[in-house]
């Protein structure tokens, strides 16, 4: 069985009936699916996560499988032109050292 999704059900309590619609199902399914009893299907899952403003994400709902589905969302890990655009750590603490002693030299 599928985990609660308890920001889906407290989401459901407040939807308008056009924000129900643009999850491309209706607040009955999407009740099963906050239960438990149903899961999502990625087209679902991906109008939930619209209509819900990324309350609920893809993520949660496809919990076994979203990775496969949507891979784009895999944390992946940074590129060499990430780390090397990223300051240090020491270059920071050294440039905010040099802003402390020129601010209280003044």
């Amino acid at each position: 069985m599928i985990a609660r999704n308890k920001a889906l059900l407290e989401w459901l309590k407040t939807a308008t009936p056009h924000a129900i619609a643009d999850t491309q199902t209706t607040a009955g399914y999407l009740r099963r699916i906050a239960y438990g009893q149903k899961m999502a299907s990625a087209e679902m899952a991906s109008g939930i996560e619209r209509a819900t403003s990324g309350l609920v994400t893809r993520k949660e709902l496809r919990p076994n499988d979203w990775h496969l589905v949507w891979p784009e969302l895999a944390e992946r890990p940074p590129t060499i032109e990430q780390i090397v655009a990223r300051p240090s750590p020491r270059a920071q603490s050294t440039e905010a050292a040099v802003n402390t002693s020129s601010s209280v030299s003044r």
